[in-house]
């Protein structure tokens, strides 16, 4: 039997690396789908080194670089998972964008990006 494949939104650090890691060990290929492909200080993890952790630890796990604002990252992260692994049976949308201000201190630029990502 196939295993199951699931794309996770937002998987390069936090819940969604959590969920990655927890759906592989359950025998799921994941697709580690977020914008982060280079280390940062701040924010630890990426989708190449969730998708390591994940490879060496024996589950199949492939990092596609997405931005769900972009209508061709999205088309993308299909067409590179049904190339993969031939289907998509589970989508977890994790991906989000916060501010800890309130309304009256939010820009309208980062309005735009939370109500687009979120």
């Amino acid at each position: 039997m196939n295993k199951e494949v699931v794309f996770i939104s937002g998987a390069s650090r936090g819940i969604g690396a959590l969920l990655a890691k927890r759906l592989a060990e359950n025998n799921y290929n994941v697709v580690i789908a977020a914008k982060s492909e280079k280390e940062n200080s701040k924010l630890p993890g990426t989708i190449y080194s969730v998708a390591k952790e994940i490879n060496d630890s024996g589950g199949v796990a492939l990092p596609v670089k997405t931005d769900l604002r972009s209508e061709t990252d999205c088309q993308n992260l299909v067409d590179e998972t049904i190339s993969n692994f031939g289907s998509v049976d589970v989508l977890i949308n994790n991906a989000g964008a916060l501010w800890w201000k309130s309304i009256t201190e939010t820009p309208p630029k980062r309005y735009d990006l939370i109500n687009d990502i979120n």
